[in-house]
C-alpha cells in the first residue's frame, strides 16, 4: 500500500499568504517611489526596458531608490538620465561576437573560370 502523503503544517498556508501578501505590499511601496521620482518618460522607458531586459530595469530601481534614500535625487528623473544609466550599466559588458563559418564548396584558388557552373 501507498503511504499518505504529508500535509503541510498547519499554519504553513497561512505564512505563505502573510508573506506573499508582504512582498506585495513592498513592491508596490517601491512602484509608488519610483512613480514619485519618476517623470512620465522615464517611467515609460524603464518600462520598455523591463519587458526586454527585466535584471537591467532591476538594477536601475534599485539605483534610484538608493539615490532618492540617501536624498541624492532633488528633481524629477528624466528618460535622458535613465538612458544614460542603461549606458553606464552596458558599458561593462562585451558586446556579442558573431563568427561565421564558411563552408568551401567547389572553392579551389586556382579555378577561377566558372566552367564547372555550366
Amino acid at each position: 500500500p501507498l503511504a499518505p502523503c504529508a500535509s503541510p503544517p498547519p499554519g504553513a498556508a497561512q505564512q505563505a499568504m502573510q508573506e506573499e501578501e508582504k512582498r506585495k505590499a513592498q513592491e508596490e511601496a517601491r512602484g509608488a517611489m519610483l512613480m514619485g521620482i519618476l517623470s512620465a518618460d522615464a517611467r515609460a522607458r524603464l518600462a520598455r526596458i523591463k519587458l526586454v531586459k527585466p535584471e537591467k530595469a532591476r538594477v536601475i530601481e534599485n539605483t534610484l531608490l538608493q539615490r532618492a534614500q540617501r536624498g541624492q535625487i532633488t528633481g524629477a528623473v528624466e528618460e535622458n538620465d535613465v538612458v544614460k544609466m542603461l549606458e553606464q550599466l552596458s558599458k561593462g559588458e562585451s558586446e556579442p561576437k558573431i563568427t561565421f563559418k564558411r563552408k568551401g564548396v567547389a572553392d579551389d584558388e586556382d579555378d577561377d573560370d566558372d566552367e564547372d557552373l555550366m
